[in-house]
């Protein structure tokens, strides 16, 4: 095998992303944001960067936190932290409505 051009990593980048592989999430994202073997797109950059850092891939959720400070949004903790707080207003409403179904089925 010969050296693969950064268009062709590009491309194979793709193809597993939008298979749904987080490596391949994240590797295009970073081929996206430093422009290799194609035009500079921070915003897909950043759309490929999410989806890989919801899947859990540590180096896209390390490039997501930077790639939001270059862009002045939040820092990642900040996005981190909003979700703890709706997953733990989830976690306690969602016993209320399972008991809600209960008494539900229990009174047909």
């Amino acid at each position: 095998g010969g050296k693969l051009s950064y268009s062709e990593a590009r491309k194979w980048y793709a193809m597993s992303a939008e298979q749904g592989n987080q490596d391949g999430q994240y590797n295009l994202s970073v081929v996206l944001a430093q422009g290799l073997g194609c035009e500079k797109d921070m915003a897909q950059a950043r759309a490929w960067c999410e989806k890989a850092a919801a899947q859990g891939q540590e180096k896209a959720q390390a490039l997501l936190q930077s790639l939001q400070l270059q862009a002045g949004g939040p820092p990642a903790s900040s996005a981190r932290r909003a979700a703890a707080s709706v997953n733990d207003r989830v976690s306690r409403v969602l016993p209320e409505l399972a008991e809600g179904r209960e008494a539900r089925r229990a009174a047909r």
